[in-house]
């Protein structure tokens, strides 16, 4: 039997988007990525959609967000740097998803709440008519921190993008100190 000291971290709750969290998810994304990746306007976008972000909560405190945005064949060669024969193939013709961005703030690491987000939203994507993801992980030092969790959920790489998000100006890299210079890794899923 356990004692209340070494009791388990608690399971997140998964609540859907809303704009209370704009502050929170705004901080977190400040202090992961940097400034300029996110801001009002671009979260009331995410919100167009509340059913693609989920909120982690533990125990009532915000602990984590994952959002996913509705795109087209044109936004994902754009943004992903993918060539269209690649993308229609994958895509078919079920509408797609771009896994824009998920976070959790350094206190709930390594307590399953990324899995918890991801594995929520993939029960809930295909009923909603989605057919496939994209996902664009960060490369830091050789290493993909996400790709375990894309590991885990079946998703595939693709191929690897050197400085896929220089292109946007505004967004000041926390590991460049300027403008990313970072590589990504492309994954998908089929649903």
């Amino acid at each position: 039997m356990m004692t209340q000291t070494e009791q388990q971290p608690s399971l997140p709750q998964v609540v859907k988007g809303a704009r209370e969290y704009y502050d929170a998810i705004q901080k977190l994304c400040d202090l992961r990525y940097g400034t300029g990746y996110i801001d009002k306007s671009t979260y009331e976008k995410w919100l167009e959609h509340p059913e693609l972000m989920s909120i982690a909560l533990i125990e009532g405190e915000f602990a984590g967000f994952s959002v996913f945005i509705p795109t087209g064949i044109e936004e994902l060669m754009s943004h992903m740097d993918m060539p269209r024969e690649d993308v229609t193939h994958i895509v078919g013709d079920r509408p797609a998803l771009i896994y824009k961005s998920a976070a959790v703030p350094f206190q709930f690491e390594k307590q399953g709440v990324m899995q918890q987000l991801l594995g929520s939203a993939l029960k809930e994507l295909p009923r909603l008519g989605y057919g496939s993801i994209f996902g664009s992980a960060w490369m830091y030092d050789g290493r993909i921190p996400m790709s375990r969790l894309f590991d885990l959920f079946g998703f595939h790489q693709l191929y690897r993008r050197r400085m896929l998000w220089y292109y946007d100006e505004n967004y000041h890299c926390v590991v460049c100190g300027g403008r990313c210079k970072c590589d990504a890794m492309i994954y998908y899923k089929q649903l």
